[in-house]
C-alpha cells in the first residue's frame, strides 16, 4: 500500500503541473504496487479479505488515473476518489 499511497500523492502533484515527471513517477509507483499486490493477492485475501478488497479498489482507481506511461493531455481521474481509495487501502492494512 506504500506504493499505492505514493501513486495517489504523485497524481495530486501531476494535476498541479503539466510536467511529465510527476505523472511518470506516479505511474511507476502504481505499477510497482500493483505487481507486488498481484504476487501476493491470494495470501492477502486469505488473511484479510477486507484489505484485499480495499487494495483492489485502490488499484482500479489508479488504473483509471494512470492509463499508460504516456501522460494524457488531460488527467481525467477524480483526485478525491483516488485519494480516498488509497487511504482506505492503508487503513484496511493497518487494522
Amino acid at each position: 500500500v506504500d506504493q499505492i499511497e505514493r501513486a495517489a500523492d504523485m497524481y495530486r502533484i501531476a494535476l498541479e503541473s503539466d510536467a511529465y515527471e510527476p505523472y511518470l513517477d506516479g505511474y511507476g509507483f502504481f505499477k510497482a504496487g500493483e505487481a507486488v499486490y498481484l504476487d501476493s493477492a491470494d495470501a492477502i485475501a486469505s488473511e484479510d479479505q477486507a484489505a484485499a478488497t480495499a487494495i483492489q479498489e485502490a488499484i482500479a482507481k489508479l488504473e483509471a488515473a494512470y492509463p499508460s506511461a504516456v501522460r494524457p493531455e488531460t488527467l481525467g481521474a477524480d483526485l478525491a476518489t483516488v485519494t480516498v481509495a488509497a487511504s482506505n487501502a492503508i487503513i484496511a492494512v493497518q487494522n
